[in-house]
């Protein structure tokens, strides 16, 4: 249905390794500015939380303290936006 208002989909968030043991990178589209990062489990529970001091371009995160599972990262963005993606620990 077009009602004439452009959708803003924005692209899931650039995970690697996927599946990980642990580390984890992510690297942010251009001019994004990355402020807090969060895990959520597959309950959608938070599990891990790290503020992130304005990282640009590439994040390293260590998530070796996860148990295996599918899992959700989310990072809230200067301005107010989120981005998301899934990932999987796998040991």
């Amino acid at each position: 249905l077009d009602v004439g208002v452009p959708e803003n989909e924005l692209a899931p968030l650039d995970l690697q390794p996927n599946p990980t043991f642990g580390p984890l990178s992510v690297t942010l589209p251009a001019n994004t500015t990355a402020l807090h990062a969060e895990v959520l489990d597959a309950h959608s529970r938070v599990v891990w939380n790290k503020a992130l001091g304005a990282s640009t371009e590439q994040v390293q995160l260590d998530l070796s303290a996860l148990s295996e599972g599918a899992y959700v990262l989310r990072l809230r963005l200067q301005g107010g936006s989120v981005r998301q993606g899934r990932f999987v620990i796998a040991k």
